[in-house]
């Protein structure tokens, strides 16, 4: 019969919680970093795109859509 150690019973982790740190904080502190450089990249609230020429195409049509793109009431 085997001798009994003091382990027996418990639940041995198999990483230390040195080794967990080792590998877990150069990960968290990359992950953080990120966050905070890339949280100034995040996409604007509203886009205005303009194009063409004062009385061109492109304005003559917007004006025909309504200003904001919404096609006009029907008349009658």
């Amino acid at each position: 019969m085997a001798p009994k150690t003091s382990r027996e019973g418990r639940i041995v982790s198999a990483v230390s919680n040195r080794s967990l740190l080792i590998i877990m904080g150069p990960v968290l502190f990359i992950a953080l970093i990120s966050i905070v450089v890339a949280y100034p990249l995040t996409p604007p609230d509203h886009l205005v795109m303009t194009t063409g020429f004062e009385g061109g195409l492109m304005q003559n049509l917007a004006s025909a859509t309504g200003e904001q793109g919404e096609k006009p009431a029907p008349e009658g």
